[in-house]
């Protein structure tokens, strides 16, 4: 896995290599200098995306107030946003949604 996610976030307290295992075959990290957290991705034949935002565990600490720490979203090949799929504080929750992609 890159290291983006600790780059561009050195002080998030999630474990993106344990995400990582955790997702069925095929995610890696997607995490941009602009993002407001850390994310990993899916792609799918350049069609479209799944982007999974893991913001800080410590609600106090995430740019965004009233967001779930786990925001599943789709894109498509243009990196334009499409839908939001899944928000969750709970990693078994999106977990459990994402294997049924």
């Amino acid at each position: 896995m890159g290291t983006r996610f600790k780059d561009y976030f050195p002080d998030h307290d999630g474990d993106a290599p344990q995400y990582l295992a955790d997702l069925p075959q095929g995610w890696r990290d997607g995490t941009e200098g602009d993002d407001v957290c850390p994310s990993l991705r899916r792609d799918f034949d350049g069609e479209v995306a799944l982007r999974l935002f893991v913001d800080y565990a410590d609600e106090g600490r995430r740019e965004l107030n009233d967001v779930k720490r786990f925001r599943l979203t789709s894109w498509d090949g243009n990196e334009e946003y499409l839908d939001h799929l899944l928000s969750t504080d709970d990693w078994s929750v999106m977990l459990a949604r994402i294997k049924e992609l």
